[in-house]
C-alpha cells in the first residue's frame, strides 16, 4: 500500500493522495524512498549537485569529485549517488532556514570524512548546487526549431554554494 501510495502522491498530486502519502511519511524515511518517486515524474525537480575539491598534502594536483556521476556503473550506484546529494542538500537547505540564523550542515563533515579516508586528500571544500531541468515549453520550441538542448550547459545550473572546507586531520 506505501508503494502504490508514493508512485500516486508524486506530484502533481492531489490533497487526498499527499494526505495519503503524510501517514506513510515516517516508513518512507526509513527506507529512503521519496526522492527516487519524484525523480521519475513527468516534471521532476531540480536535481542536487555536490562538488567536492580535494587538496593534496602530497604535492598531487587538485582533484574535483561529482555526486552524483554520471559515469558510474552499474546504474543501482547512480541512484545512491543521487540519494547522498539530495540528502546533503536537503541538509544544508535546512540549516539556511533556521530561524534566527544559519546551521552548518550536519552531514557534510561525514561526507568530508569519507573522501579524506578513501581519497587520502589533506583537504576538502564542499559545494551544492542544483541542476535545473528546461521546462517542457522550452524543448518544445527547440525541437520545432531543429535544436538540440546541451542538458549540460551552464545556464541549468544555480550557482555553487560553499558548505564548508574541512581540513582531514581534524575530522
Amino acid at each position: 500500500t506505501a508503494i502504490v501510495v508514493a508512485a500516486f502522491a508524486a506530484a502533481p498530486a492531489s490533497p487526498l493522495e499527499r494526505l495519503l502519502a503524510d501517514g506513510f511519511s515516517a516508513y518512507y524515511g526509513l527506507i529512503d524512498q521519496g526522492y527516487s518517486y519524484r525523480y521519475y515524474t513527468p516534471e521532476p525537480p531540480p536535481t542536487p549537485v555536490v562538488t567536492a575539491r580535494l587538496e593534496f598534502s602530497d604535492g598531487r594536483a587538485e582533484e574535483t569529485l561529482r555526486l552524483p556521476d554520471r559515469g558510474v556503473r552499474p546504474r543501482l550506484l547512480y541512484q545512491r549517488q543521487l540519494a547522498l546529494a539530495n540528502a546533503l542538500y536537503a541538509d544544508h537547505d535546512a540549516g539556511r532556514r533556521v530561524p534566527g540564523g544559519r546551521r552548518p550542515s550536519r552531514w557534510a563533515p561525514a561526507y568530508a570524512r569519507h573522501i579524506c579516508q578513501t581519497r587520502g586528500a589533506a583537504k576538502v571544500t564542499l559545494f551544492v548546487q542544483l541542476h535545473m531541468v528546461p521546462s517542457i515549453r522550452r524543448m518544445a520550441e527547440s525541437r520545432d526549431q531543429g535544436e538540440r538542448i546541451d542538458f549540460d550547459a551552464e545556464e541549468f545550473y544555480t550557482a555553487p554554494e560553499r558548505i564548508g572546507e574541512f581540513t582531514c586531520d581534524g575530522l
